[in-house]
């Protein structure tokens, strides 16, 4: 299948090929994959999820949004990825090598008072409308006058990526029952899709944010990774038999904290839906972890931690030692 590699290490954009499977993309990138952007043609941008996090990382510019490490651009999903549409000299178009990001400099976080859910809800709109214009050259300035932006009702308004996904997360929070619905029909179509896998696959929806009205206030990515297939049967039967549950964490991994919804079956943890790094996007994965651990006070930890965590009274401590 034909796709194009962005890779700004090498200062290259070029064709690449793949195969359906999730570990081509993964391959391509040089990790787990992340949702980055859409182009109008339907292509659709995938990057590497903990690009930024890689020992001296690269970096390449899209519109008004910049990624970490390579970038794997493929084509519409009619229901599975797709050839690339975009041809090799339109994506160098839009893409720039030249883009200098400082790691060690300290994030400021600005805010923006909205007054009303309509008009949270607006803003998402226009954001998105933004990034789309932006990306494929109307920015804003008018027809031969390129030194005078023009002055939208949007100027001082911050541009926070990570609102749309905080914004899902935090609704979905509020009702469980629904959610849980939303990642069991995701996970279900998802499988169905492929038959009967024996290896881990991946799909994407997207998901309808609705206002209250129930009109759509934005659309979202929702990537479906089922690493371990066979378990989608037994989260069926825990269903069935009412022993699936699902909860709310903060859910600790190495030096990573992220509130994350966990798929539950008794104590064991089967499933997780949580927003990707650049708040872009959902994800749900589908994969038991043996490893995981409930440090009390919400708080779920994945893996041996890089730091001290509050653990309950009389719990071992995170790292092993007594």
């Amino acid at each position: 299948m034909r796709a194009i590699l962005i890779n700004p290490k090498n200062k290259t954009v070029e064709l690449h090929s793949i195969d359906h499977s999730l570990e081509s993309l993964q391959s391509a990138v040089g990790g787990t994959i992340a949702w980055g952007t859409q182009l109008k043609t339907g292509d659709v941008l995938y990057v590497d999820d903990e690009g930024q996090l890689k020992p001296d990382p690269s970096f390449f510019a899209m519109g008004r949004r910049t990624f970490a490490g390579c970038g794997l651009l493929v084509g519409p999903e009619r229901p599975l990825i797709t050839d690339v549409v975009s041809t090799v000299d339109e994506v160098a178009q839009l893409v720039s090598f030249d883009v200098g990001v400082d790691l060690d400099q300290p994030l400021t976080v600005k805010s923006t008072t909205l007054k009303s859910g309509d008009e949270f809800f607006d803003y998402l709109r226009r954001q998105r409308v933004m990034d789309c214009d932006y990306l494929h050259g109307h920015d804003g300035r008018e027809p031969g006058n390129a030194a005078e932006p023009r002055v939208t009702e949007v100027t001082n308004l911050e541009d926070n990526v990570n609102l749309i996904a905080v914004a899902f997360m935090e609704s979905a929070a509020m009702n469980l029952k629904a959610t849980t619905s939303l990642l069991l029909e995701s996970v279900e179509k998802t499988s169905r899709l492929f038959g009967t896998p024996e290896s881990p696959v991946e799909h994407t929806i997207m998901v309808d944010a609705l206002n209250p009205d129930l009109s759509i206030a934005f659309r979202l990515p929702l990537h479906v990774v089922i690493y371990q297939p066979a378990l989608v049967s037994k989260i069926e039967n825990a269903l069935l038999r009412n022993k699936l549950r699902l909860k709310e964490f903060q859910v600790v991994a190495g030096f990573f904290m992220q509130p994350r919804l966990v798929l539950l079956i008794g104590r064991r943890v089967v499933g997780q839906l949580f927003s990707s790094r650049d708040g872009q996007s959902l994800q749900i994965e589908i994969e038991e972890r043996p490893d995981a651990r409930d440090m009390g006070n919400a708080v779920l930890a994945l893996g041996r931690l890089e730091f001290n965590v509050h653990t309950p009274l009389g719990s071992p401590r995170a790292d092993g030692t007594q």
